[in-house]
């Protein structure tokens, strides 16, 4: 499971576009015979986040940094008291081959619709969708006065074999 996210601002170009990797989390697949009977649910560990890579930038990521925003990310997601998040598709429509998911994402302490395309990539499935962090009372990080700041969109991607 990957997280990606934006920059943004007049100082946009200063900070990087990341790749946080969700280190721990799972997953419930039932499969039926037709897409519509097929249900997920999933339960994200929030503290289990790691930067893979950071593009831009007016240098590369050092390791510090990467803590830093590991640290920034925490606090920003409020893990102290909401250290999961949890995801149930109440409908499934489409084919084997391309789907769409309508589920409910609780991020935050707080539960709201997260729509996930589904594409087939051979043996695996490849799910993306994009959480809004304000919708679920996340404010986007934001430095120097805001003139950088994290674009509130997070691209998420999930790759599962089944």
């Amino acid at each position: 499971m990957l997280l990606h996210t934006a920059r943004e601002g007049v100082a946009g170009m200063l900070g990087h576009d990341l790749t946080i990797e969700v280190g721990t989390w799972s997953a419930t697949v039932a499969v039926g015979e037709d897409v519509a009977d097929c249900a997920v649910t999933a339960e994200i560990d929030l503290t289990s986040l790691t930067v893979v890579d950071g593009s831009g930038g007016a240098k590369p990521l050092s390791d510090k940094d990467r803590r830093e925003i590991i640290k920034n990310a925490a606090k920003s997601l409020n893990t102290g008291k909401h250290p999961r998040a949890e995801y149930t598709a109440q409908s499934v429509t489409g084919t084997w081959e391309a789907a769409r998911v309508e589920g409910t994402l609780t991020l935050n302490g707080r539960s709201g619709p997260l729509p996930l395309e589904i594409a087939r990539d051979g043996e695996q499935f490849v799910l993306t969708g994009t959480i809004v962090q304000s919708d679920f009372g996340i404010k986007p990080f934001s430095a120097m006065l805001g003139a950088l700041k994290l674009a509130d969109p997070v691209r998420v991607t999930v790759t599962a074999g089944l």
